[in-house]
């Protein structure tokens, strides 16, 4: 048999940590679980391959569904409370409550929340127009589970620079800009006291990146939907969705995508931090909102 196989090496479950030093730095790149393994055997010696697939460490959240209650918790504090059952996983939980959201009264209403505890969290954060993800790091051992909006604030990570001779970090990088995106979110609530219809309309609630964002720089060009859901006739909740919807739908109007150099850049690109571009033109020069990063490692190139 295979020596890793054999002495049980990589059983299901077995947590990974995958750390990149950049002169003294680490930078924690994955802290998972393995999910999947795959063998390739091999009739030549020392030919065969095993492929070892896992998942950040909140897939120890989506093994289980529960249907629990929450009794005068806000949606805040059942996140805070689900994150704190995974501590010993070295999760600490970073929770930002939205100003909307305040804790039901348990004579009229108790909060039941079906499905895994990932999943529960995922629904609530999409509730909002927030994001859920747990970021590894900063040391080798933790993670911060994060529910609260995309951080589209504070200071941006060394500039990706493009075509700019020695100072050039990108080998190649592509933008797309759909109008079909950003869509305005309206409804009609009918509220719950005196059953009186309020007119909502939504509007974006996070912090613009582009100098004319594409609500107001595609007008007339901007399509519309309707409120899915009334929140049962709380206005607050339901000028809260609709904003939530019409934010989520403009962050996807100018994305970009492309490949970077890791030695020439110097460091790690983050996901989920911004990011300056410069040298593609004034269109698309500016600061960007990184989604996803994908890390090649070999021997001699990052």
């Amino acid at each position: 048999d295979y020596t890793p196989l054999l002495l049980q090496q990589l059983r299901f479950g077995y947590r990974v940590i995958v750390v990149v030093t950049i002169g003294f730095r680490p930078h924690v790149l994955m802290d998972g679980l393995i999910t999947n393994l795959q063998l390739a055997p091999s009739s030549e010696p020392a030919g065969g391959r095993i492929t070892v697939t896992g998942e950040d460490v909140s897939v120890a959240m989506d093994l289980h569904e529960l249907n629990l209650p929450y009794p005068a918790m806000s949606d805040a504090v059942i996140a805070t409370t689900i994150i704190g059952r995974y501590a010993a996983l070295g999760m600490v939980p970073m929770v930002i409550p939205h100003p909307s959201d305040a804790p039901p009264d348990p004579n009229q209403d108790v909060p039941q929340r079906n499905g895994t505890d990932l999943a529960v969290l995922n629904q609530m954060a999409q509730r909002w127009g927030y994001t859920f993800f747990v970021r590894p790091g900063p040391a080798p051992g933790q993670s911060i589970a994060y529910f609260g909006p995309s951080a589209r604030v504070g200071i941006p990570q060394r500039a990706l620079t493009f075509g700019m001779g020695a100072a050039s970090n990108v080998a190649s990088i592509n933008f797309q800009s759909d109008a079909t995106k950003p869509k305005t979110v309206y409804g009609l609530v009918q509220e719950r006291e005196s059953g009186a219809p309020v007119p909502v309309l939504g509007f974006p609630t996070n912090q613009p990146l582009a100098a004319i964002p594409a609500l107001i720089g595609n007008q007339p060009f901007v399509g519309s939907k309707r409120l899915s859901d009334d929140e049962q006739g709380n206005v607050a909740r339901a000028f809260a969705a609709a904003s939530a919807q019409t934010t989520t739908s403009s962050q996807g109007a100018i994305t970009a995508s492309g490949e970077l150099d890791g030695m020439a850049y110097g460091g790690v690109l983050q996901a989920r931090g911004l990011v300056d571009v410069r040298g593609v033109g004034l269109t698309f020069d500016g600061t960007f909102y990184v989604k996803s990063v994908t890390h090649t490692l070999e021997r001699g190139s990052y």
